[in-house]
């Protein structure tokens, strides 16, 4: 049976990129969460790996006091190049996150909804969070 991971997301996976990003505007969806396509050069997605790896180290920081140091994984099922859907995790929080958005922030793509996938990405996060040595997660 194929199984489910987070993994982060490298230049092998920028057709799935691609196709998702397109699927959620096509719904009238802005791409969730944030980090999936961190709002500026949507479209470009050698800058979005070159981001997604600045801000996973937490040296894209120093110009935006709104940005904290976040890791983003695509949900991908082993046996498939396709992304099911994008989780962002934040290694702390500032005021607005305590407030709006919390530790993590995730999306499925439309095509996939209802089939359990938000469940069993928070779930693989939880365990990622542990890792980064996130004891208290706040979902909001």
């Amino acid at each position: 049976m194929p199984e489910l991971n987070l993994v982060f997301p490298d230049l092998s996976h920028e057709k799935a990129w691609i196709e998702i990003i397109k699927e959620f505007k096509e719904n009238g969806e802005r791409p969730k969460p944030y980090g999936l396509h961190l709002r500026f050069g949507a479209d470009d997605f050698k800058g979005f790996i070159e981001r997604t790896k600045l801000n996973h180290i937490g040296a894209d920081l120093e110009n935006d006091k709104n940005k904290v140091q976040a890791t983003t994984y695509f949900l991908l099922k082993d046996d498939s190049p396709e992304i099911l859907g994008a989780i962002q995790i934040r290694r702390y929080l500032n005021d607005r996150l305590k407030d709006a958005d919390g530790h993590i922030g995730y999306g499925v793509r439309p095509s996939r909804r209802n089939m359990g996938l938000a469940t069993k990405m928070l779930q693989l996060a939880l365990v990622k969070c542990k890792e980064l040595n996130i004891n208290q997660v706040l979902v909001t």
